[in-house]
């Protein structure tokens, strides 16, 4: 195996339980126990590869969401199926139902799996065939990184997924983001320190919204997703090889993103933190940008990150050829309910600078995807024309809010017929 940076990722995974523990008044022992578990998590991974285990991204999926707080089940038959995901910190809002943090032992994928690599006995042939034959259980599935939809594009399952937990990926996934919303009002007061620097502080708000993008990218694979099972012929006649996600899922992860990433609510960060946000200064390495926190920055890039997976050209083509087995949520209902996410709250009313940001965003993206030079399919083209049209005569209407408004519904019109008036 080349690459494992699961090392990273459980020190990221520490730096935000660390933050949760603390927002929902966790003990010291409590602390000492999560610590405890994520370094077993770390050992048990990396020595599950001098095995020769893959990843296997699709394990922490084994259990429901409530059964992931069984501290008995998690004990006896793991918190996943493999100790080889990249899973994050299980943390219980109810601190009184708190399952275990991290893996302790191999999962039933692992013990399988070595079992099947290491087995010799005098009818080894009759044996591993027997073994080979238990591939089509739940605990047993397979998606290592050939699989994975870590960046936006990659992959098509979305159960194949990095920092996803259990068997609902987008609950728990909302869940999270809740717990960050809980958690950053509080971190003022924790990291207010007297004789130190807010370094920590700005620290924690970096780890809890990074937290919040992760869950974001977790959420929004399931749009255009398919579910693949790779059993052979006779192994399973119930699932077919490809099953696009249902449309009740996929509405359920827009809605969800329209909510937390688009609306106007989302990002409801207690303004009284942005002024602490100071990084403690060493010598020369104030940035050439300045050290005052870039916040429409951050919550750009993070909106970012959605619409990378959500106007990806791969994906869009998905959604358009899973019709023809199983996809009910066609490209111009995506791209409808995107745009309304997007817009609608606003018509008529002053847009923050936040949703101004977003909105040229996805303009611009729209009138790049529909230019006839570009790589995306027809039918791609022809629904990002039609959104683009839609937003047109929202942003021709007067909108006399207030100054701002004013100037930002003039540019997106001046820039959507300045790119009309070139393509004709």
């Amino acid at each position: 195996y080349n690459h494992c940076a699961f090392g990273e990722t459980m020190h990221e995974n520490i730096m935000y339980g660390t933050q949760m523990l603390n927002a929902y008044g966790f003990s010291d022992v409590d602390k000492d126990e999560f610590i405890k578990q994520a370094i077993y998590d770390l050992v048990l991974h990396e020595v599950g590869h001098t095995f020769g285990l893959n990843h296997n991204f699709i394990a922490s999926q084994l259990h429901t969401q409530k059964e992931m707080q069984d501290p008995v089940l998690g004990a006896t038959v793991g918190l996943t199926a493999s100790v080889m995901d990249y899973t994050i910190p299980n943390i219980s809002p109810d601190k009184t139902k708190q399952g275990l943090f991290f893996d302790i032992k191999p999962g039933p994928y692992d013990k399988w799996a070595i079992q099947y690599g290491y087995t010799q006995t005098e009818n080894e042939e009759e044996t591993l065939k027997n073994l080979l034959a238990q591939s089509s259980k739940k605990e047993n599935r397979f998606m290592n990184d050939a699989d994975d939809m870590r960046v936006a594009g990659k992959g098509i399952d979305p159960r194949a997924n990095l920092y996803d937990m259990s068997s609902d990926a987008i609950a728990y996934a909302t869940d999270n983001i809740k717990m960050v919303n809980d958690a950053l009002p509080k971190i003022l007061k924790k990291y207010s320190t007297p004789n130190h620097s807010y370094h920590e502080l700005r620290n924690a708000y970096l780890v809890l919204s990074g937290h919040y993008a992760r869950s974001l990218n977790v959420i929004n694979r399931y749009i255009g997703g398919i579910y693949v099972n790779r059993n052979f012929v006779g192994q399973d006649s119930t699932t077919k090889p490809f099953t696009p996600v249902p449309l009740a899922d996929q509405k359920r992860a827009m809605q969800t993103l329209n909510k937390y990433a688009f609306s106007k609510s989302a990002f409801k960060v207690p303004t009284e933190i942005y002024n602490y946000l100071q990084m403690q200064r060493r010598g020369y390495d104030v940035k050439r940008d300045g050290e005052d926190p870039k916040i429409h920055d951050r919550i750009l890039n993070i909106q970012r990150g959605v619409l990378d997976q959500l106007l990806n050209a791969t994906v869009m083509q998905r959604i358009t050829d899973t019709k023809f087995y199983g996809n009910k949520y066609n490209l111009n209902a995506v791209l409808a309910d995107l745009t309304n996410a997007i817009f609608i709250e606003d018509l008529g009313t002053a847009v923050s600078t936040v949703r101004q940001n977003l909105q040229e965003e996805y303009v611009t993206r729209l009138l790049n995807i529909s230019d006839p030079k570009s790589s995306y399919n027809y039918t791609s083209k022809s629904a990002a024309f039609g959104e683009v049209q839609r937003i047109l005569k929202w942003v021709e209407t007067p909108n006399g809010a207030d100054a701002s408004t004013q100037a930002h519904t003039a540019h997106l019109a001046y820039i959507i017929n300045k790119a009309l008036d070139i393509k004709k």
